[in-house]
C-alpha cells in the first residue's frame, strides 16, 4: 500500500490520508548554480496539513480498485486498515514512514509533524551547466539553418517567377 500511495501522490499531485491528513506537491522551477556550474532539477516539495475530519476522494479509491485488482469496496477497506495502522504507529512509536515520501512523527502536542524525504525519486538529477548550454545552443543553431535554407528557396522560386512574367 506504501508504493501505492507514493504513486498517487507523484502522478496526482495531492492525497488525503482519513484520520492523519492531506498531503500536496508543488513544484517549483528549475535553477541554476554558478559555483559549481549545475542545471539543477526543479524542487519538489510535499506539504501536509493536519486534518482529520477529511476523506480521501472517489478518483483515488478508482485508483486503488485498478492498481490491486479489487472491487472497489474492498479498496476502500484496505486502505481505511493502512490508514488506521498508520496513524496507530505512530502514536505508539511517535513515527510513522511513508516512503517515497518522507515521515510523520508525533509533536509536543500530539499533532502530526511531516518530514519530507531528500530527493524524490522521480525527479532527473542535476546536469552541468556547459552541456545544457551547448544542447540548447545546437538545437537553436539547427533551427535556424532550416529557416535560412527556406528562405533562400523562396527567394530563387521569386525571382524565376518574376523573370517569366516579365521576359516570357
Amino acid at each position: 500500500m506504501h508504493d501505492l500511495v507514493s504513486k498517487y501522490l507523484i502522478l496526482h499531485k495531492k492525497l488525503t490520508i482519513p484520520q492523519i491528513g492531506n498531503f500536496s506537491v508543488e513544484t517549483g522551477s528549475a535553477s541554476i548554480d554558478r559555483e559549481n556550474g549545475m542545471v539543477l532539477p526543479p524542487e519538489t516539495i510535499v506539504k501536509f496539513i493536519q486534518g482529520a475530519g477529511e476523506m480521501a476522494d472517489k478518483q483515488f479509491f478508482q485508483f486503488l480498485s485498478d492498481e490491486l485488482a479489487l472491487d472497489e469496496v474492498a479498496a476502500i477497506r484496505a486502505f481505511h486498515e493502512f490508514s488506521a495502522n498508520l496513524r496507530d504507529t505512530i502514536q505508539n512509536h511517535h513515527t510513522g514512514i511513508l516512503p517515497g515520501i518522507g515521515h510523520l512523527s508525533l509533536g509536543a502536542e500530539g499533532e502530526f509533524v511531516f518530514i519530507q524525504e531528500n530527493g524524490l525519486p522521480h525527479l532527473p538529477a542535476a546536469i552541468p551547466l556547459g552541456v545544457a548550454m551547448q544542447e540548447s545552443m545546437q538545437e537553436k543553431i539547427q533551427k535556424d539553418e532550416y529557416w535560412l535554407f527556406f528562405a533562400i528557396i523562396l527567394l530563387i522560386l521569386g525571382i524565376g517567377a518574376l523573370l517569366y512574367y516579365y521576359y516570357w
